[in-house]
């Protein structure tokens, strides 16, 4: 996300576009050896529909589905020993 972030700034007005997705679980082959629970998964042709929507609109980020946007978001304001705690554990 940080890597996009900078390049979006950076390459602004030179004629490429940076777009940043962070989908949650899609349903793939490879989740269904996943153990653990995986909130909301979805479908692949629901996720390459968000997908697709972000590339037609001039929109910078989407994080789908809407609850996984508000834990991007909200995590952003987290200090960095809960941030890692929660999000990366030993």
């Amino acid at each position: 996300m940080s890597l996009a972030e900078t390049l979006h700034a950076d390459l602004r007005g030179s004629g490429i576009r940076v777009q940043l997705a962070n989908p949650g679980f899609i349903r793939t082959r490879l989740t269904e050896k996943n153990s653990f629970a995986m909130p909301q998964i979805m479908a692949p042709d629901v996720a390459a529909g968000h997908m697709i929507r972000l590339m037609e609109s001039r929109r910078f980020s989407l994080s789908f589905p809407t609850p996984f946007q508000w834990l991007f978001r909200g995590a952003n304001f987290l200090p960095d020993w809960l941030y890692y705690r929660l999000f990366a554990p030993r």
